[in-house]
């Protein structure tokens, strides 16, 4: 029997919560603690590379669809871009440091295609 297994998906804003946290002693789960879930059950985290990797022009990336898509009036909020986003192209040691305070399993996260092949 293959194992269930729940992707909770959510992103840092890794300099507001990392300066938060470190002075929090309990978080409020609403009741929900391991214990609730199956044995062998992974709570993790996930990241879409465009969403938080910012430095679209740094390092030799090349556009995405997305660069391109973005910018088409209408398509995003106050047209926004995640040029800069929140930046784990910089903080993800940060990051991880969190994903591990907050004791994660499991992260999944994206390197843009046009980091790799610009």
């Amino acid at each position: 029997m293959k194992p269930l297994v729940i992707l909770l998906s959510f992103t840092f804003l890794s300099s507001n919560l990392y300066a938060n946290s470190h002075s929090q002693k309990h978080f409020d789960t609403g009741g929900l603690s391991r214990e609730s879930f199956p044995e062998g059950f992974l709570f993790g985290t996930a990241a879409s590379a465009y969403q938080v990797e910012g430095m679209a022009s740094e390092d030799g990336r090349g556009p995405s669809i997305w660069d391109a898509f973005v910018k088409t009036p209408g398509h995003i909020a106050n047209n926004e871009t995640g040029e800069v986003s929140i930046d784990q192209y910089h903080r993800y040691k940060e990051d991880v440091d969190l994903m591990q305070m907050l004791n994660f399993d499991a992260y999944r996260f994206s390197i843009s295609w046009s980091r790799i092949f610009p």
